[in-house]
């Protein structure tokens, strides 16, 4: 027999359930007014006379409900039966209990699912035409072996025998895994997985969100960006905070949440990969609460900007060219003038096509805008400037070459009220100068793999907010980064509330 367990079922559920099932026809009347032991008392009496079993308890989530249950059934081991007693659960940790026999069900061979998937479809007297075979294999590699998920994609492509429509369906089938619109998806199962996540951990899963769809994330990488993020939540300092954001992943890994694609040779996790549907959950989960609101450059038009001309959160991803490149003389960046209450904005460029400027226009947002975060754009040090001048800029995160060349040299007093400033990956960024005294404001800094830095400059040393640094795989500037350390507790005044903190990935000891 099999029983659906899931989250909310209580055991006297999941028992009355199993004396629906045993007797059927005398149910009602056996369940009624019982509790759970009389029930279980039920249960057991029925199983000694019909003879052998196999129960599967289905999406377990709670250890206590498998061994509340398992008393229900007989035990003689003496004469045993060959009775069994079986559960999926999505908690790989669970494989420790005894006094069961556990089976988890993992993928199936590629084989059996293919089976699987032509049988739905086709049915058992036909087979798949040739030409969609190509297809439907790598439809059933992008299921991974989860039958609930070849169910549903069958159910998208029923009556569907084009090409056409078995290619949209094999490079959308996370869309159509994860839809809210189809009762019949995913969605309700990984978000059952999402919300048994603590609290404190979702953030950090939705992050896997953004990167690339099938993207091998390295795990160095992504603890890094959620350490710059402020995403572990931890009193601990230093390396420890990594250690703790090691076993981020390694939860999500036995959670089955992500997959883990290489190890190294000490066993530690080395890349993991995004199921398509979970990555679709991811998306739709961040615009369901509104971490922010994600549009392509093309669709940044004035009409369309002056309809929410409200709007706080703005995240444009694609090829910036058309808001920001050389031949648009920055024309295609007018319509940003209608968003009066911008407060959170981010510019991820995906294409090298031209060469991108920031342009005068973008002065027009000083009133409102305080986070900025600009990838991949590649404008020259010297566009920074105009970026000192937001007046009311706190956070600024300039990601992959948001800036190229080898020197900056920030204006005097710019970025007056810039409270966090976060670098990751400045190729050939060997000189900062900071003579001209700008940043006084800063409390937060974050260097991630800017790996030709010399030097982090002595004058922030002088900043009297400076709380933390966080040279992160900038080795060259480490040295540097101790020396700041050592003057500002020089300076220090022991009773005063703000204290510097330097936390430096990897170590000192073992950056060699």
């Amino acid at each position: 027999m099999w029983i659906y367990v899931g989250t909310s079922k209580k055991s006297k559920d999941i028992l009355v359930e199993i004396v629906k099932e045993v007797a059927p026809s005398s149910s009602e009347e056996l369940i009624k007014d019982k509790d759970e032991d009389q029930l279980a008392h039920i249960i057991h009496e029925f199983l000694i006379e019909r003879g052998k079993y196999l129960i599967v308890l289905d999406d377990v989530w709670d250890t206590k409900v498998v061994d509340f249950v398992k008393k229900a059934f007989p035990n003689n081991e003496s004469q045993p039966r060959g009775d069994r007693i079986m559960f999926t659960t999505r908690q790989r940790l669970w494989l420790k209990l005894s006094a069961l026999i556990l089976t988890i069900w993992k993928n199936c061979q590629k084989g059996i699912v293919l089976s699987c998937w032509n049988r739905e479809f086709f049915g058992k007297t036909r087979e798949c035409p040739i030409k969609l075979r190509g297809y439907g294999n790598e439809i059933v590699d992008k299921c991974c072996g989860v039958p609930h998920a070849i169910v549903v994609i069958v159910g998208a492509l029923r009556g569907c025998l084009g090409e056409s429509e078995w290619k949209l369906v094999k490079d959308n089938v996370g869309k159509h895994l994860i839809s809210k619109d189809d009762h019949k998806s995913c969605l309700k199962f990984v978000q059952t997985s999402y919300n048994h996540l603590p609290q404190q951990r979702k953030a950090a899963f939705l992050y896997f969100g953004v990167f690339p769809q099938g993207f091998d994330i390295p795990a160095w990488k992504l603890i890094l960006l959620w350490v710059a993020e402020g995403l572990i939540k931890s009193d601990l300092q230093g390396s420890e905070i990594e250690e703790v954001a090691e076993t981020y992943l390694s939860n999500f890994a036995g959670r089955n949440l992500v997959m883990v694609m290489q190890k190294r040779s000490n066993g530690q996790i080395k890349t993991y990969r995004l199921h398509d549907m979970l990555y679709e959950f991811c998306i739709i989960e961040v615009e369901r609460i509104s971490l922010f609101q994600q549009v392509t450059p093309d669709s940044c038009k004035k009409t369309v900007l002056a309809k929410v001309c409200h709007l706080r959160k703005l995240g444009i991803e694609g090829q910036l060219a058309f808001l920001l490149g050389k031949s648009t003389k920055g024309r295609g960046f007018d319509s940003f003038q209608e968003l009066r209450c911008i407060e959170n904005l981010k510019l991820l460029n995906n294409g090298w096509s031209e060469e991108l400027h920031l342009p005068p226009h973008f002065f027009s947002l000083q009133k409102t805008l305080n986070k900025l975060t600009l990838s991949n754009t590649n404008f020259e040090w010297s566009e920074a400037d105009m970026l000192g001048q937001l007046e009311c800029l706190t956070v600024l995160k300039l990601k992959e070459n948001a800036f190229i060349g080898k020197n900056w040299k920030p204006k005097k007093g710019s970025f007056s009220n810039l409270q966090v400033l976060q670098i990751v990956w400045a190729e050939n960024w060997g000189t900062w100068d900071a003579s001209n005294r700008p940043f006084q404001s800063l409390t937060h800094l974050v260097l991630i793999s800017c790996y030709d830095l010399k030097v982090v400059p002595h004058e922030l040393a002088d900043l009297p907010y400076l709380q933390e640094m966080r040279p992160m795989r900038t080795f060259k500037a480490v040295s540097s980064a101790i020396e700041i350390k050592s003057k500002k507790l020089r300076r220090q005044d022991p009773e005063s509330s703000i204290k510097f903190n330097l936390i430096i990935f990897p170590p000192p000891s073992s950056t060699n």
